[in-house]
């Protein structure tokens, strides 16, 4: 992989029911030390990440975090270290009532 994508939130999300074919599966947020790998959106807007990364916007995540609708990051949620995944999270969503289930290893 080279170079980076800047992923917009806002701009970038397909409309509820609808497929996003921009995204790669792969792709880079700036303030993210790695990739994520999948996304689920909230009905509120905050956008639910999952990847190998450590640290998102010079906080430590552990492999999830959540972003607010405007992009920023949600310091509210933070699963935090040794309480959160411990191995590579395949896939996230977000259940109609609102909780996050995770899926991986």
């Amino acid at each position: 992989m080279s170079g980076f994508v800047l992923l917009l939130l806002p701009s970038r999300l397909a409309a509820q029911g609808q497929v996003d074919g921009t995204w790669t599966g792969t792709d880079y947020i700036t303030g993210i030390d790695t990739y994520i790998t999948s996304m689920a959106v909230q009905p509120d807007g905050k956008v639910v990440i999952a990847g190998p990364f450590s640290v998102c916007y010079g906080q430590v995540r552990m492999r999830l975090a959540r972003l607010n609708a405007d992009g920023s990051l949600d310091t509210t949620f933070d699963p935090g270290i040794g309480v959160g995944p411990s191995g590579r999270i395949h896939d996230v969503i977000v259940r109609p009532d609102g909780k996050i289930l995770i899926a991986g290893e």
